[in-house]
């Protein structure tokens, strides 16, 4: 049976200030505190292979963990965070510039033909889920630690309750209730199951775990 350990990056500056991320968006002191709690709890799980989201939150996470269990890090893009408009980026909810653009994605959230500007919508994120699904089964290691995002572990978590079925409609209304803290660990597997309805083959045990945390 395959198992993948997801932990969500520690916190960064952008997570402080309550603004769209930027891609290269530091840690900050207590984000890589938590990342060294996080680093203790992997350092008692079955790591074959240990892999990390390119932006710079998840690669910071990722070294720490990866000095602690002494395994490498393989990084890839198809663990990155939900990619927003540029134009949000730095801004928070209440500027009346992001309230404008957001309106706009959300407005043509589920539209697959419409980007607004450099933004992911759905269907992209569905897509790259998919792909990183498929990644993580193709590998010949069955004990994988992943480096990744608040926001696209939603997208892979609601992807394998619902598979293909899975609407934006669907992801808004569950997505808006899934919080994630930083460094919270998320457990799925892949292995024989004849109750799996959703067609993806992998299973959810565990999601948002941080006791590591205190």
């Amino acid at each position: 049976m395959k198992t993948v350990y997801f932990i969500r990056h520690g916190e960064s500056e952008s997570n402080t200030a309550g603004v769209t991320s930027q891609i290269h968006s530091p840690l900050t002191k207590k984000g890589r505190e938590q990342a060294e709690f996080a680093a203790e709890r992997a350092n008692r799980l079955p790591v074959d292979l240990m892999i990390s989201s390119t932006q710079s939150r998840a690669k910071e996470t990722a070294v720490i963990i990866s000095e602690k269990i002494g395994k490498p890090i393989t990084f890839s893009d198809l663990f990155v965070e939900r990619r927003r408009p540029t134009e949000m980026r730095g801004s928070k909810p209440g500027d009346p510039h992001w309230d404008r653009i957001q309106k706009l994605v959300k407005t043509n959230f589920d539209n697959p033909g419409v980007h607004i500007s450099d933004e992911e919508n759905f269907h992209d994120l569905v897509t790259r889920a998919k792909k990183a699904l498929a990644f993580l089964e193709g590998q010949k290691e069955e004990s994988i630690l992943v480096v990744s995002h608040g926001y696209f572990l939603k997208i892979i978590a609601n992807y394998i309750f619902l598979g293909d079925d899975l609407t934006a409609a669907q992801f808004l209304k569950i997505g808006s209730k899934m919080e994630m803290e930083n460094t919270g660990l998320t457990v799925i597997s892949r292995g024989f199951d004849n109750f799996d309805t959703s067609g993806t083959g992998w299973k959810l045990w565990i999601r948002n775990d941080h006791a590591h945390l205190g």
